[in-house]
């Protein structure tokens, strides 16, 4: 699943689409190079980046599901 993330202001935020029940492998950064730490969460996927690069950063990630 690709997620494009717009006009965040922070370093932190969550994604609601996703659940507890969403098998996640895996998130990856393409639009810059940074790792991305994450965790699933009841209310939705967490994301942490690293340093913040621009006012309105514009992130696009690719979310890796495990295969049931």
């Amino acid at each position: 699943v690709y997620v494009i993330v717009r006009h965040v202001q922070d370093t932190v935020f969550k994604l609601r689409a996703f659940t507890k029940q969403d098998k996640i492998e895996m998130v990856k950064c393409l639009s810059e190079r940074q790792d991305v730490n994450w965790k699933l969460g009841e209310d939705g996927l967490m994301i942490r980046m690293g340093e913040l690069v621009d006012s309105y950063p514009i992130y696009v990630l690719e979310v890796s599901l495990k295969n049931s």
